[in-house]
């Protein structure tokens, strides 16, 4: 039996906070933002990690592991879906099985109909995940 060494990324979720003072909720909101990109670059440990639920897997890599040494037999493999972002990439695989040769067929009313659900589908998920 051959032995193997496979390293595998997988993302946590972090938490921490800061203190902001502003004269309105919209400012609160604003500051809020500046501070949190502050938090996120910061090289200091968040209040929490949750270990609970890992995100995002991929093996790194697997090498094989002989007398002689190591040797990579593949690197980046991924196995886990992007639990974090389903509506997102439901709607990229939903545009992305439209059949674009269809288009010419349709009323050009229906197609400017379906072009602009598809810009506000966009923007509520972009909302949703901003």
């Amino acid at each position: 039996m051959t032995e193997y060494l496979i390293k595998v990324g997988f993302w946590l979720r972090g938490f921490d906070s800061a203190t902001i003072e502003a004269s309105n909720d919209a400012e609160a909101i604003e500051l809020g933002k500046t501070a949190a990109v502050a938090v996120i670059e910061s090289q200091a440990h968040p209040e929490a990690i949750d270990f609970d639920e890992r995100r995002e897997g991929s093996i790194a890599y697997i090498d094989r592991i002989d007398p002689d040494g190591r040797e990579e037999t593949v690197n980046y493999v991924p196995f886990d879906d992007d639990r974090l972002h389903v509506s997102l990439h439901q709607f990229i695989e939903r545009i992305a099985a439209t059949p674009s040769d269809t288009i010419s067929t349709l009323d050009p009313h229906e197609v400017l109909r379906r072009y602009t659900a598809l810009i506000e589908e966009a923007k509520t998920l972009h909302t949703h995940v901003a």
